[in-house]
């Protein structure tokens, strides 16, 4: 069938939702019967209940004795009349601290709020108010360099003519916090840099050589290069760490000039830098390896990196801008969970395309971090981030978090609503689909009427990971339904009686208080949220078999129950007995009608000990849909498990771990990012289309491969309409098999018209591909010529000689080459001058300098390429790949053709 079919199909249900989500009397609880629940623990326990978790944790909502954080949902934005009458009641609206008069900060018609318990019932009498939900939630979970050529982000960020890689597009990430300081986050736009061979050896050394950053032809000692090391840890269950030697690694490592010689790049405040400084701390460095033979030879280059990729990073109140105060963000709170935030990115946006292979997939889209730490983090998404990106014109939103315990399955929250309306703003949303597959934490059962139905989950007595001692004193859970049937509910411990469960009402069974909140959302779904705990942290709930018991259900009904604790996240803790799979265990708030959910598949690496799935196979853990309601959720898969960097947390640095590692990032959190930076490559190529021509390109362009089975309908619960491919999306053609081209570069002095002719029509394809030529004449990273066909052109010998005069090092031309699928290569070829190099500074020989006199001129390295021509002129060739290239043995050719300069009163530049 059709993909219009489907989307008719998907635009019925949302006509019928939204009707459904109308204001009634009687439709559904205006007030959240969670915050009576909390009001009760408040009033009965107080703060430290064992109810809002372990000792320490920090999930408390903004409660304390007195009230708490809600979000409030309006039927209209509030004017001035309605906000006095509500404050008036003790009603104490979030307001922007940083703006003029201080305004009330809402999204639309969401509004944070700290509501009084007093207040509560002129709530529920307001006749505006459609609906004031709790911010606490219990549980806050992260859904969990060769997946870009997987889904053909590779290619399509290199094809001809339209090279995609997300400029001008803006991503939101809502998430932990980033390491702002990681090498992968800043573009490589600080210019080129010069290194001299201090050692004369025709080789780079680490330690030894230096990077000419002051442009004085000299060898300076705050100048001396060190590697920075790209390291990962291999696989999910190896931890050998790769690349951890010091060894200059072209496509991944960084170089920095270690500017005290303390042998680490300092960054930051704290060691004298601040927002204007590149890249935040010492200079840093990619190579430049135009040979692509993973060296750093001689006449090639650095490349500076400078900017930040990240536009903002937003932490509770306070905002890290770009320009502004970004740098602080190395020491913000966010910092010491970073981990999920970091690696995420990544994938995103990270890396140095053309110089690195670790690059994220829109590398060049700026980024935006919503950290969601904060203690209303629903309220704070709700109403703040999501309002702010529709201010900020994010062009896709990305949710790498989850609680997926005591939410409706139904996309009827506030906050869902909130993502329904920034997908109408043209904010796309992008939802991992969570990792709860396995985790046995879900029942979906079909129970006729007239028929009772036990749901049995086990208590042990400690959970234990690599922390024993950790009683399970908090169960939490949800049941949901729908229908008209009214069942009635009982709770069985182990060794007792079945109690009778009141509902929105709390009962004392064995050593045990259980609280069980019942409501019916706008959608018509049936929802019971229970808590069961013992009144005194750290003390065990009885172990052993419990029961809930469900009877007097008089309608055929469909059940879905979710159990977890404060300990296991997506592993197995406190679980059912007769869990199901394979079905309904779809994370809030992937089911929110706006958000593209995303499942995972294997990328890199087989999981078949934790997993039992293979490299292209749907993972077991990635959570199928549908939804409640028979929604499918679920759009696309994508690859799980890219390297990505790693956050040096103080943590992660304690442990010896540096600033610039990389990781294996498994789980749903991984595969998002992949189709957040799909919509901001497509949006960038097609900035006309609407939320719905971009998502439904996605799905129309996504594949079945011969290694996961092909449904029999799509969108698939599990695979969605299948598996991202963005070259396709972008290109509407397979993703191209492409042998890399062959460059070759000579240089030849036309003495009768005092011209220098560069020629690269030796360069050849394997393929047999037509090719396309730029070159940047002197080498600095400005091209002096666009693409064309044209495979040589001429220049004045002015056009150096003015160069020549504030710099006495060696010049190179710089060709690139590239062929219809994008596929390219390089070569240098040095230019010829007519005056001796000033010799090296004297910066004496430290102790990690070898013993060679550093003001000796460089010789010639091996196997240079200098060829005569006819005697009008003389010819300089280079052809890549090469690892050496020609320093002065230019000079004696200059010198026996009698090569001049002679000053022009203008450059010219002329194709051949």
């Amino acid at each position: 069938m059709s993909l219009r079919f489907f989307t008719d199909r998907f635009q019925t249900v949302l006509l019928l939702s939204a009707l459904l989500m109308l204001p009634t009397a009687s439709a559904f609880a205006q007030i959240d019967p969670t915050l009576y629940f909390l009001q009760n623990i408040i009033t009965s326990e107080g703060l430290k209940s064992p109810v809002f978790g372990p000792s320490g944790y920090n999930a408390r909502g903004g409660i304390d004795e007195h009230g708490a954080r809600v979000l409030l949902r309006f039927q209209n934005e509030l004017d001035a009349e309605q906000i006095a009458l509500l404050e008036s009641n003790g009603i104490q609206f979030a307001r922007d601290p940083n703006a003029k008069n201080h305004p009330v900060l809402h999204n639309h018609t969401l509004y944070r709020a700290y509501v009084p318990w007093s207040s509560l019932p002129f709530l529920e009498n307001y006749p505006p108010l459609l609906r004031a939900e709790a911010g606490w939630s219990p549980l806050m979970l992260r859904p969990l360099e060769h997946t870009s050529a997987l889904v053909g982000a590779a290619a399509a960020n290199i094809l001809p003519g339209l090279g995609v890689d997300g400029q001008g597009v803006r991503i939101g990430n809502i998430d932990s916090g980033i390491d702002i300081l990681h090498p992968a986050f800043f573009h490589a736009d600080g210019g080129y840099f010069s290194w001299i061979d201090v050692n004369n050896n025709g080789q780079f050394d680490p330690g030894i050589d230096v990077v000419d950053v002051n442009n004085n032809g000299a060898a300076d000692r705050n100048e001396i290069l060190r590697v920075l090391d790209g390291s990962f840890v291999k696989d999910f269950n190896d931890p050998q760490v790769q690349n951890h030697d010091g060894i200059l690694q072209t496509r991944s490592d960084w170089l920095y000039a270690d500017l005290n010689q303390d042998r680490q790049r300092n960054t930051g405040r704290a060691s004298g830098f601040d927002e204007q400084t590149p890249a935040y701390g010492e200079p840093l460095f990619v190579v430049d390896d135009v040979n692509g033979n993973g060296q750093l030879d001689i006449g090639e280059k650095l490349v500076r990196l400078k900017t930040s990729k990240i536009h903002k990073l937003v932490e509770s109140n306070i905002i890290y801008e770009r320009g502004r105060n970004l740098i602080d963000a190395a020491t913000a709170q966010s910092l010491e969970n970073s981990f999920h935030g970091t690696g995420v990115s990544g994938i995103l946006v990270g890396g140095q395309p053309g110089f690195h292979d670790r690059v994220g997939l829109a590398p060049a889209a700026d980024l935006i971090v919503y950290v969601a730490n904060s203690e209303d983090w629903e309220n704070t998404i709700a109403a703040y981030f999501i309002e702010d990106a529709i201010l900020q014109n994010v062009d896709v939103l990305l949710h790498e978090w989850t609680e997926c315990s005591v939410h409706a399955m139904d996309g009827s929250s506030n906050l869902e609503a909130a993502m329904d309306r920034a997908r109408d703003a043209g904010v796309l949303q992008v939802n991992p689909a969570g990792n709860l597959n396995l985790s046995q934490k879900t029942i979906h059962l079909d129970v006729p009427a007239g028929q009772n139905v036990d749901l049995n989950f086990d208590v042990k007595s400690e959970f234990f990971n690599n922390n024993p001692d950790q009683p399970y004193s908090v169960i939490l859970g949800s049941i949901h339904w729908q229908g008209h049937a009214r069942p009635k509910f009982s709770l069985q411990p182990p060794n007792g009686v079945p109690e009778a469960i009141e509902l929105n009402a709390q009962i004392r069974i064995d050593n045990a208080v259980t609280h069980w909140t019942y409501e019916r959302t706008g959608r018509g779904t049936h929802l019971v949220t229970f808590y069961i705990w013992t009144t005194e942290q750290n003390r065990p709930l009885p172990t052993g078999r419990w029961n809930i018991n469900i009877t007097d259900i008089a309608t055929d009904s469909t059940f879905l129950g979710r159990i977890s604790d404060y300990y296991s996240g997506w592993g197995q803790g406190i679980v059912w007995t007769r869990s199901t799979a394979d079905k309904m265990t779809l994370c809030f708030p992937a089911t929110a009608d706006s958000a593209i959910g995303v499942a995972a598949y294997g990328g890199r690496h087989d999981r078949i000990e934790s997993d039992n799935s293979r490299i292209g196979e749907l993972r077991n853990y990635s959570s199928r849909g549908p939804r409640l309601d028979g929604r499918p959720q679920v759009a696309l898969s994508a690859p799980d498990d890219p390297y990505s960097p790693l956050a040096a947390t103080p943590q992660m640095l304690n442990a010896g771990w540096g600033q610039s590692w990389y990781a294996a990032f498994g789980g749903t959190s991984g595969a998002g990012p992949h189709v957040a930076a799909a919509v901001a490559l497509l949006r960038q190529q097609n900035p006309d289309w609407s939320p719905e021509q971009l998502e439904n390109r996605l799905y129309e362009t996504a594949d079945f491969d011969p290694l996961a089975s092909l449904p029999t309908t799509l969108p698939d619960p599990g695979w969605g309409w299948g598996k991202l491919n963005i070259y396709r999306a972008l290109y509407n053609q397979p993703i191209p098999q492409n042998q890399p081209p062959v460059a070759a570069l000579t240089v030849e002095y036309l003495e009768h018209d005092d011209l220098l002719r560069f020629d690269a029509s030796a360069s050849t394809d394997p393929d047999g591909d037509s090719l396309e030529f730029r070159f940047d004449l002197d080498y600095d990273g400005i091209w002096e010529t666009d693409w064309s066909a044209t495979a040589s052109t001429t220049i004045s010998t002015d056009f150096f000689l003015e160069k020549q005069r504030d710099n006495a090092q060696p010049f190179y031309a710089r060709l690139e080459v590239r062929d219809p699928g994008g596929a390219r290569a390089g070569a240098l070829a040095l230019i010829p001058w007519n005056e001796e190099p000033h010799p090296a500074a004297d910066i004496g020989i430290p102790d990690d300098f070898s013993d060679v006199g550093p003001t000796q001129p460089l010789p010639t390295p091996p196997g240079i390429s200098g060829q005569h021509t006819k005697s009008d002129g003389c010819t300089c060739n280079t052809v890549a790949p090469r690892t050496t290239f020609p320093v002065y043995s230019w000079l004696a050719c200059a010198t026996l053709l009698g090569f001049r300069w002679r000053l022009r009163s203008k450059n010219r530049i002329k194709n051949a």
